[in-house]
């Protein structure tokens, strides 16, 4: 049975208007986040009918869940994969720290690099979520899709400093995945500070820094003991300090 000539360009044309939709909804979220890109401004962007989205994907949330879903299936086997090849390529099969870290970060920024504007947009709407409160409904999509890789990475980080306790190791990795935050927002911060040394967007320059840094900040935690509880030391009492009358 076949596909008559006007259904199938229906069809065609009803998955461009959905596809159009989600790369709207991609670049407004990942600028403005999930409350501050309505779903008219959405449509707009996409040249659509406000009713469409409802129709092709319901709820706004629901949107926003499709944006991340979209992507993220390839993102986390790309993720993976990094992983795996850090650890075939390693001696007796233990990476390093130093090649644990270089493939989380690399398998990361060869999206910004090598992906184009969709994938870079993308890995910025990743650090948006990632900055937002976990209570909140539309965070969910991203941590079901990458907290299986992610756990991943910390076993092998595990793995690689067996002596390390548990608080230590995730407060490295959470430092971590803050510093990758704001590195893959590309805020052009470190232009105007360095004065143009560097640029944000150089993440070939970026990487190796990176995995220099936060390779010592693991192994520094790591030097902490097991059950080590750092007395703080008595503050003397300052009498508060008054604003002079002028």
């Amino acid at each position: 049975m076949t596909t008559h000539p006007v259904a199938r360009r229906t069809k065609r044309g009803a998955s461009a208007t959905a596809s159009n939709i989600l790369d709207a909804a991609e670049s407004l979220f990942a600028v403005r986040g999930f409350y501050g890109a309505s779903v008219r401004d959405i449509t707009q962007a996409a040249g659509a009918q406000l009713a469409m989205v409802n129709y092709h994907f319901g709820s706004k949330q629901e949107l926003y869940a499709q944006v991340i879903r979209r992507r993220g299936t390839a993102h986390a086997a790309q993720m993976q994969r990094f992983l795996d090849e850090a650890v075939a390529t390693a001696s007796r099969g233990q990476p390093s720290i130093e090649s644990i870290i270089e493939a989380f970060c690399a398998s990361i920024f060869e999206r910004i690099v090598n992906g184009g504007p969709g994938w870079r947009r993308y890995i910025q709407l990743l650090s948006r979520i990632a900055d937002a409160p976990q209570e909140e409904g539309f965070v969910a999509p991203m941590n079901e899709l990458f907290d299986p890789v992610v756990g991943n990475y910390v076993k092998a980080l595990r793995v690689a400093l067996p002596e390390m306790s548990n608080s230590n190791l995730y407060a490295a990795f959470y430092f971590l995945q803050a510093g990758l935050v704001y590195t893959t927002a590309d805020t052009g911060g470190i232009d105007r500070q360095s004065g143009g040394k560097l640029h944000s967007g150089d993440f070939q320059k970026l990487l190796p820094r990176m995995v220099r840094f936060f390779s010592a900040g693991f192994r520094s935690l790591d030097a902490l003991p097991r059950n080590a509880v750092q007395k703080k030391p008595r503050r003397k009492r300052v009498k508060p300090r008054s604003i002079p009358r002028r």
